[in-house]
């Protein structure tokens, strides 16, 4: 029994402790996402526990968003990264984001950053979109 004890405070003590670790590669772009969705949705919760970071990705895929019980976690392929000029990284980064942190899913319009694939948007027509998703979702 004390054993047991334990372990459900040991539990109950990891699941509250906010954990933010954000590659620095990727820090710029996660304040700047961050800032745009608190100015349109001030009183929005954020995952207590988000880590942003690289790996290797499987199946052609670019950026990954993980969604645990007490955490959030996003997974950038290491290689692209690298060949990808900024604005395509920058667009990613909000396209994970905006899964993570807003729970938006992919929306099939080529126009759209949410599109399920990485093409272009103007970056007026990004910053417009990410400030419509993150009104629609203060506003449910």
């Amino acid at each position: 029994m004390p054993f047991l004890l334990a372990w459900l405070m040991s539990l109950l003590i990891f699941i509250n402790i906010p954990i933010k670790q954000i590659d620095p590669r990727v820090e710029p772009y996660y304040n700047e996402f961050m800032g745009i969705v608190k100015n349109e949705c001030p009183n929005l919760e954020t995952p207590r526990q988000f880590i942003v970071g690289f790996g290797t990705l499987r199946n052609e895929e670019i950026g990954l968003c993980y969604t645990y019980s007490v955490r959030r976690e996003i997974k950038f392929d290491e290689s692209f990264w690298e060949i990808t000029p900024e604005y395509g990284r920058r667009q990613l980064v909000f396209h994970e984001l905006t899964h993570c942190v807003l729970n938006v899913h992919h929306i099939d319009n080529n126009e759209n950053y949410m599109n399920p694939y990485l093409i272009y948007i103007p970056e007026s027509d990004l910053i417009e979109q990410l400030q419509q998703n993150a009104r629609s979702v203060c506003n449910e």
